[in-house]
């Protein structure tokens, strides 16, 4: 387990990976307090688009931990 602290996991703002798993992608996390409380995360590069669901927000560092991301926020 990774030091889940030091992530830098930002809610909805599109990003690219930079580094880890799917460099080169495009990502978007969202929040769903209102039906799910889940925590969705949005990949997609050319015509190719994936997605994934965490519980809670240790999870999704969790997360970012295992595929080493580092992502450019804001593009």
């Amino acid at each position: 387990m990774g030091n889940v602290n030091s992530v830098d996991v930002r809610l909805d703002v599109d990003g690219v990976i930079m580094k880890g798993v799917k460099t080169g992608w495009k990502i978007r996390i969202e929040y769903d307090p209102e039906d799910t409380g889940r925590y969705y995360i949005f990949t997609s590069r050319n015509n190719e688009n994936h997605d994934a669901w965490v519980a809670t927000m240790e999870d999704l560092k969790e997360v970012f931990n295992e595929t080493r991301w580092v992502i450019s926020w804001g593009h």
